[in-house]
């Protein structure tokens, strides 16, 4: 097979799985998605001066959804910066409120059978959950100060 078919054929299949007969052995997967319809995970109690976000968002291989958030909060001198760990064992349906960890704009993923995030601001921090996001490790510095170098 020449390489500018086999690219054709195998990106055309990946990008439109939908366009692939399901009856065929070797068919492409229908995309599923990974959560049930629109459920928040939170809603600000006050919208001008509480905001969420950047969202991260990771399926654990048991099917749990970990979803974490920046969490502003701006008071009367300065501000408040939590960052939420929330989980579902239910496609979404529901939402449990797990952890704040200190990283700010965090991204989360899984290797090796942990539960890592990673982020930061003036630093790279990075934690870790043993137990699929329950609990989590005091963020570590993997870098100096300053901007991430």
């Amino acid at each position: 097979m020449h390489r500018r078919s086999f690219f054709g054929t195998t990106l055309a299949a990946a990008a439109w799985p939908s366009l692939a007969s399901q009856t065929e052995p070797n068919a492409a997967r229908r995309n599923v998605p990974i959560a049930n319809d629109y459920v928040p995970v939170w809603k600000s109690p006050s919208p001008l001066t509480e905001t969420g976000g950047p969202v991260s968002m990771a399926r654990l291989p048991g099917g749990r959804l970990i979803v974490t958030f920046t969490n502003w909060r701006r008071l009367e001198r300065g501000r408040v910066i939590l960052d939420k760990v929330y989980t579902s064992d239910d496609r979404g349906a529901s939402w449990v409120h797990r952890a704040d960890v200190p990283i700010v704009r965090q991204r989360v993923f899984r290797a090796n059978g942990a539960v890592y995030m990673l982020g930061g601001r003036e630093r790279l921090l990075i934690a870790r959950s043993d137990d699929d996001g329950v609990t989590w490790s005091q963020p570590v510095p993997l870098t100096d100060d300053g901007p991430w170098g």
